[in-house]
């Protein structure tokens, strides 16, 4: 089941993931930057993964001390803690200067870890060098062919690429309420730039790996109306609202909640797609 917010598909409802009101109209050239504006909030109110998929990556990939992970475009570590914790050899490459910086400043006493401020798309690295490539929903911002060719490159004979995402569901646990935040969609959502940008993730057999599946894990977290507002503040296509609709589209989503009891419960599916490299 493919859960959808407002009607997006999940790669336009994940891939925007924004702050909104204090960006203002200066959006960074490079989209990719966005979420280097918002670190303090995108560590606060982002949505974390569940521990039952990290255990899934971590016992399938054998990822243990000896082992060479990378991880693309960390945030702030909302998928890290598990690699790091294995004991891995675990490196990050984060694109934008705050977060990186939040990276390293939350986990440098780790010996086994290393950051690495540079764009993935440029950076070299050596090749068959990673056991496990991995992506929070972030390898959607790279270019298709440029991620899935040069993921492959890295990674060792045997390796895994491991790509999981968020999908969100509101609707289920709240259909009265869903509806109502429904009516504020139509009336007060306008944006000045929508994003187009498309990533298969079911593609990767095109460019010689071998897909091991995909896999769905579940959790449930509740806000208060103003919880779930700083929490899409960091989602989606919220970066490019206009001015004239945000105040009333965040207003109509706060009044929404609290004429439901102030209370908005979220239904998340955690989607892992699962690829290894074999070269006989």
């Amino acid at each position: 089941m493919c859960y959808t917010i407002n009607e997006f598909t999940i790669n336009e409802f994940i891939v925007l993931e924004v702050m909104g009101k204090m960006l203002g109209d200066k959006y960074p050239e490079d989209k990719r930057l966005v979420f280097d504006m918002i670190t303090e909030q995108f560590d606060e109110w982002r949505g974390r993964y569940s521990e039952e998929l990290f255990e899934y990556i971590r016992t399938t990939c054998e990822l243990k001390a000896g082992k060479k992970c990378l991880e693309i475009g960390p945030g702030t570590g909302q998928a890290s803690d598990f690699a790091i914790q294995s004991g891995c050899d675990y490196t990050a490459i984060e694109l934008g200067e705050n977060l990186a910086e939040a990276m390293q400043k939350k986990y440098g006493s780790y010996k086994n870890f290393k950051m690495v401020h540079d764009d993935f798309e440029t950076h070299l690295f050596a090749p068959d060098y990673f056991d496990l490539v991995y992506s929070a929903a972030t390898i959607q911002w790279i270019k298709e062919d440029l991620a899935y060719r040069k993921c492959y490159e890295i990674l060792k004979n045997k390796g895994y690429l491991a790509m999981f995402r968020m999908l969100d569901d509101y609707k289920s646990a709240n259909a009265d309420l869903y509806d109502d935040i429904q009516k504020v969609y139509d009336t007060c959502y306008e944006v000045d730039i929508p994003y187009t940008c498309k990533f298969d993730y079911k593609n990767g057999k095109s460019y010689g790996f071998t897909y091991l599946g995909e896999y769905k894990f579940y959790g449930e977290r509740s806000y208060t109306a103003q919880g779930f507002i700083e929490y899409i503040k960091t989602n989606a296509d919220l970066i490019t609202i206009k001015d004239s609709s945000r105040d009333a589209f965040f207003s109509g989503i706060r009044d929404a909640i609290m004429k439901h009891g102030n209370k908005i419960v979220v239904r998340a599916t955690y989607v892992l797609d699962l690829y290894q490299k074999n070269i006989d």
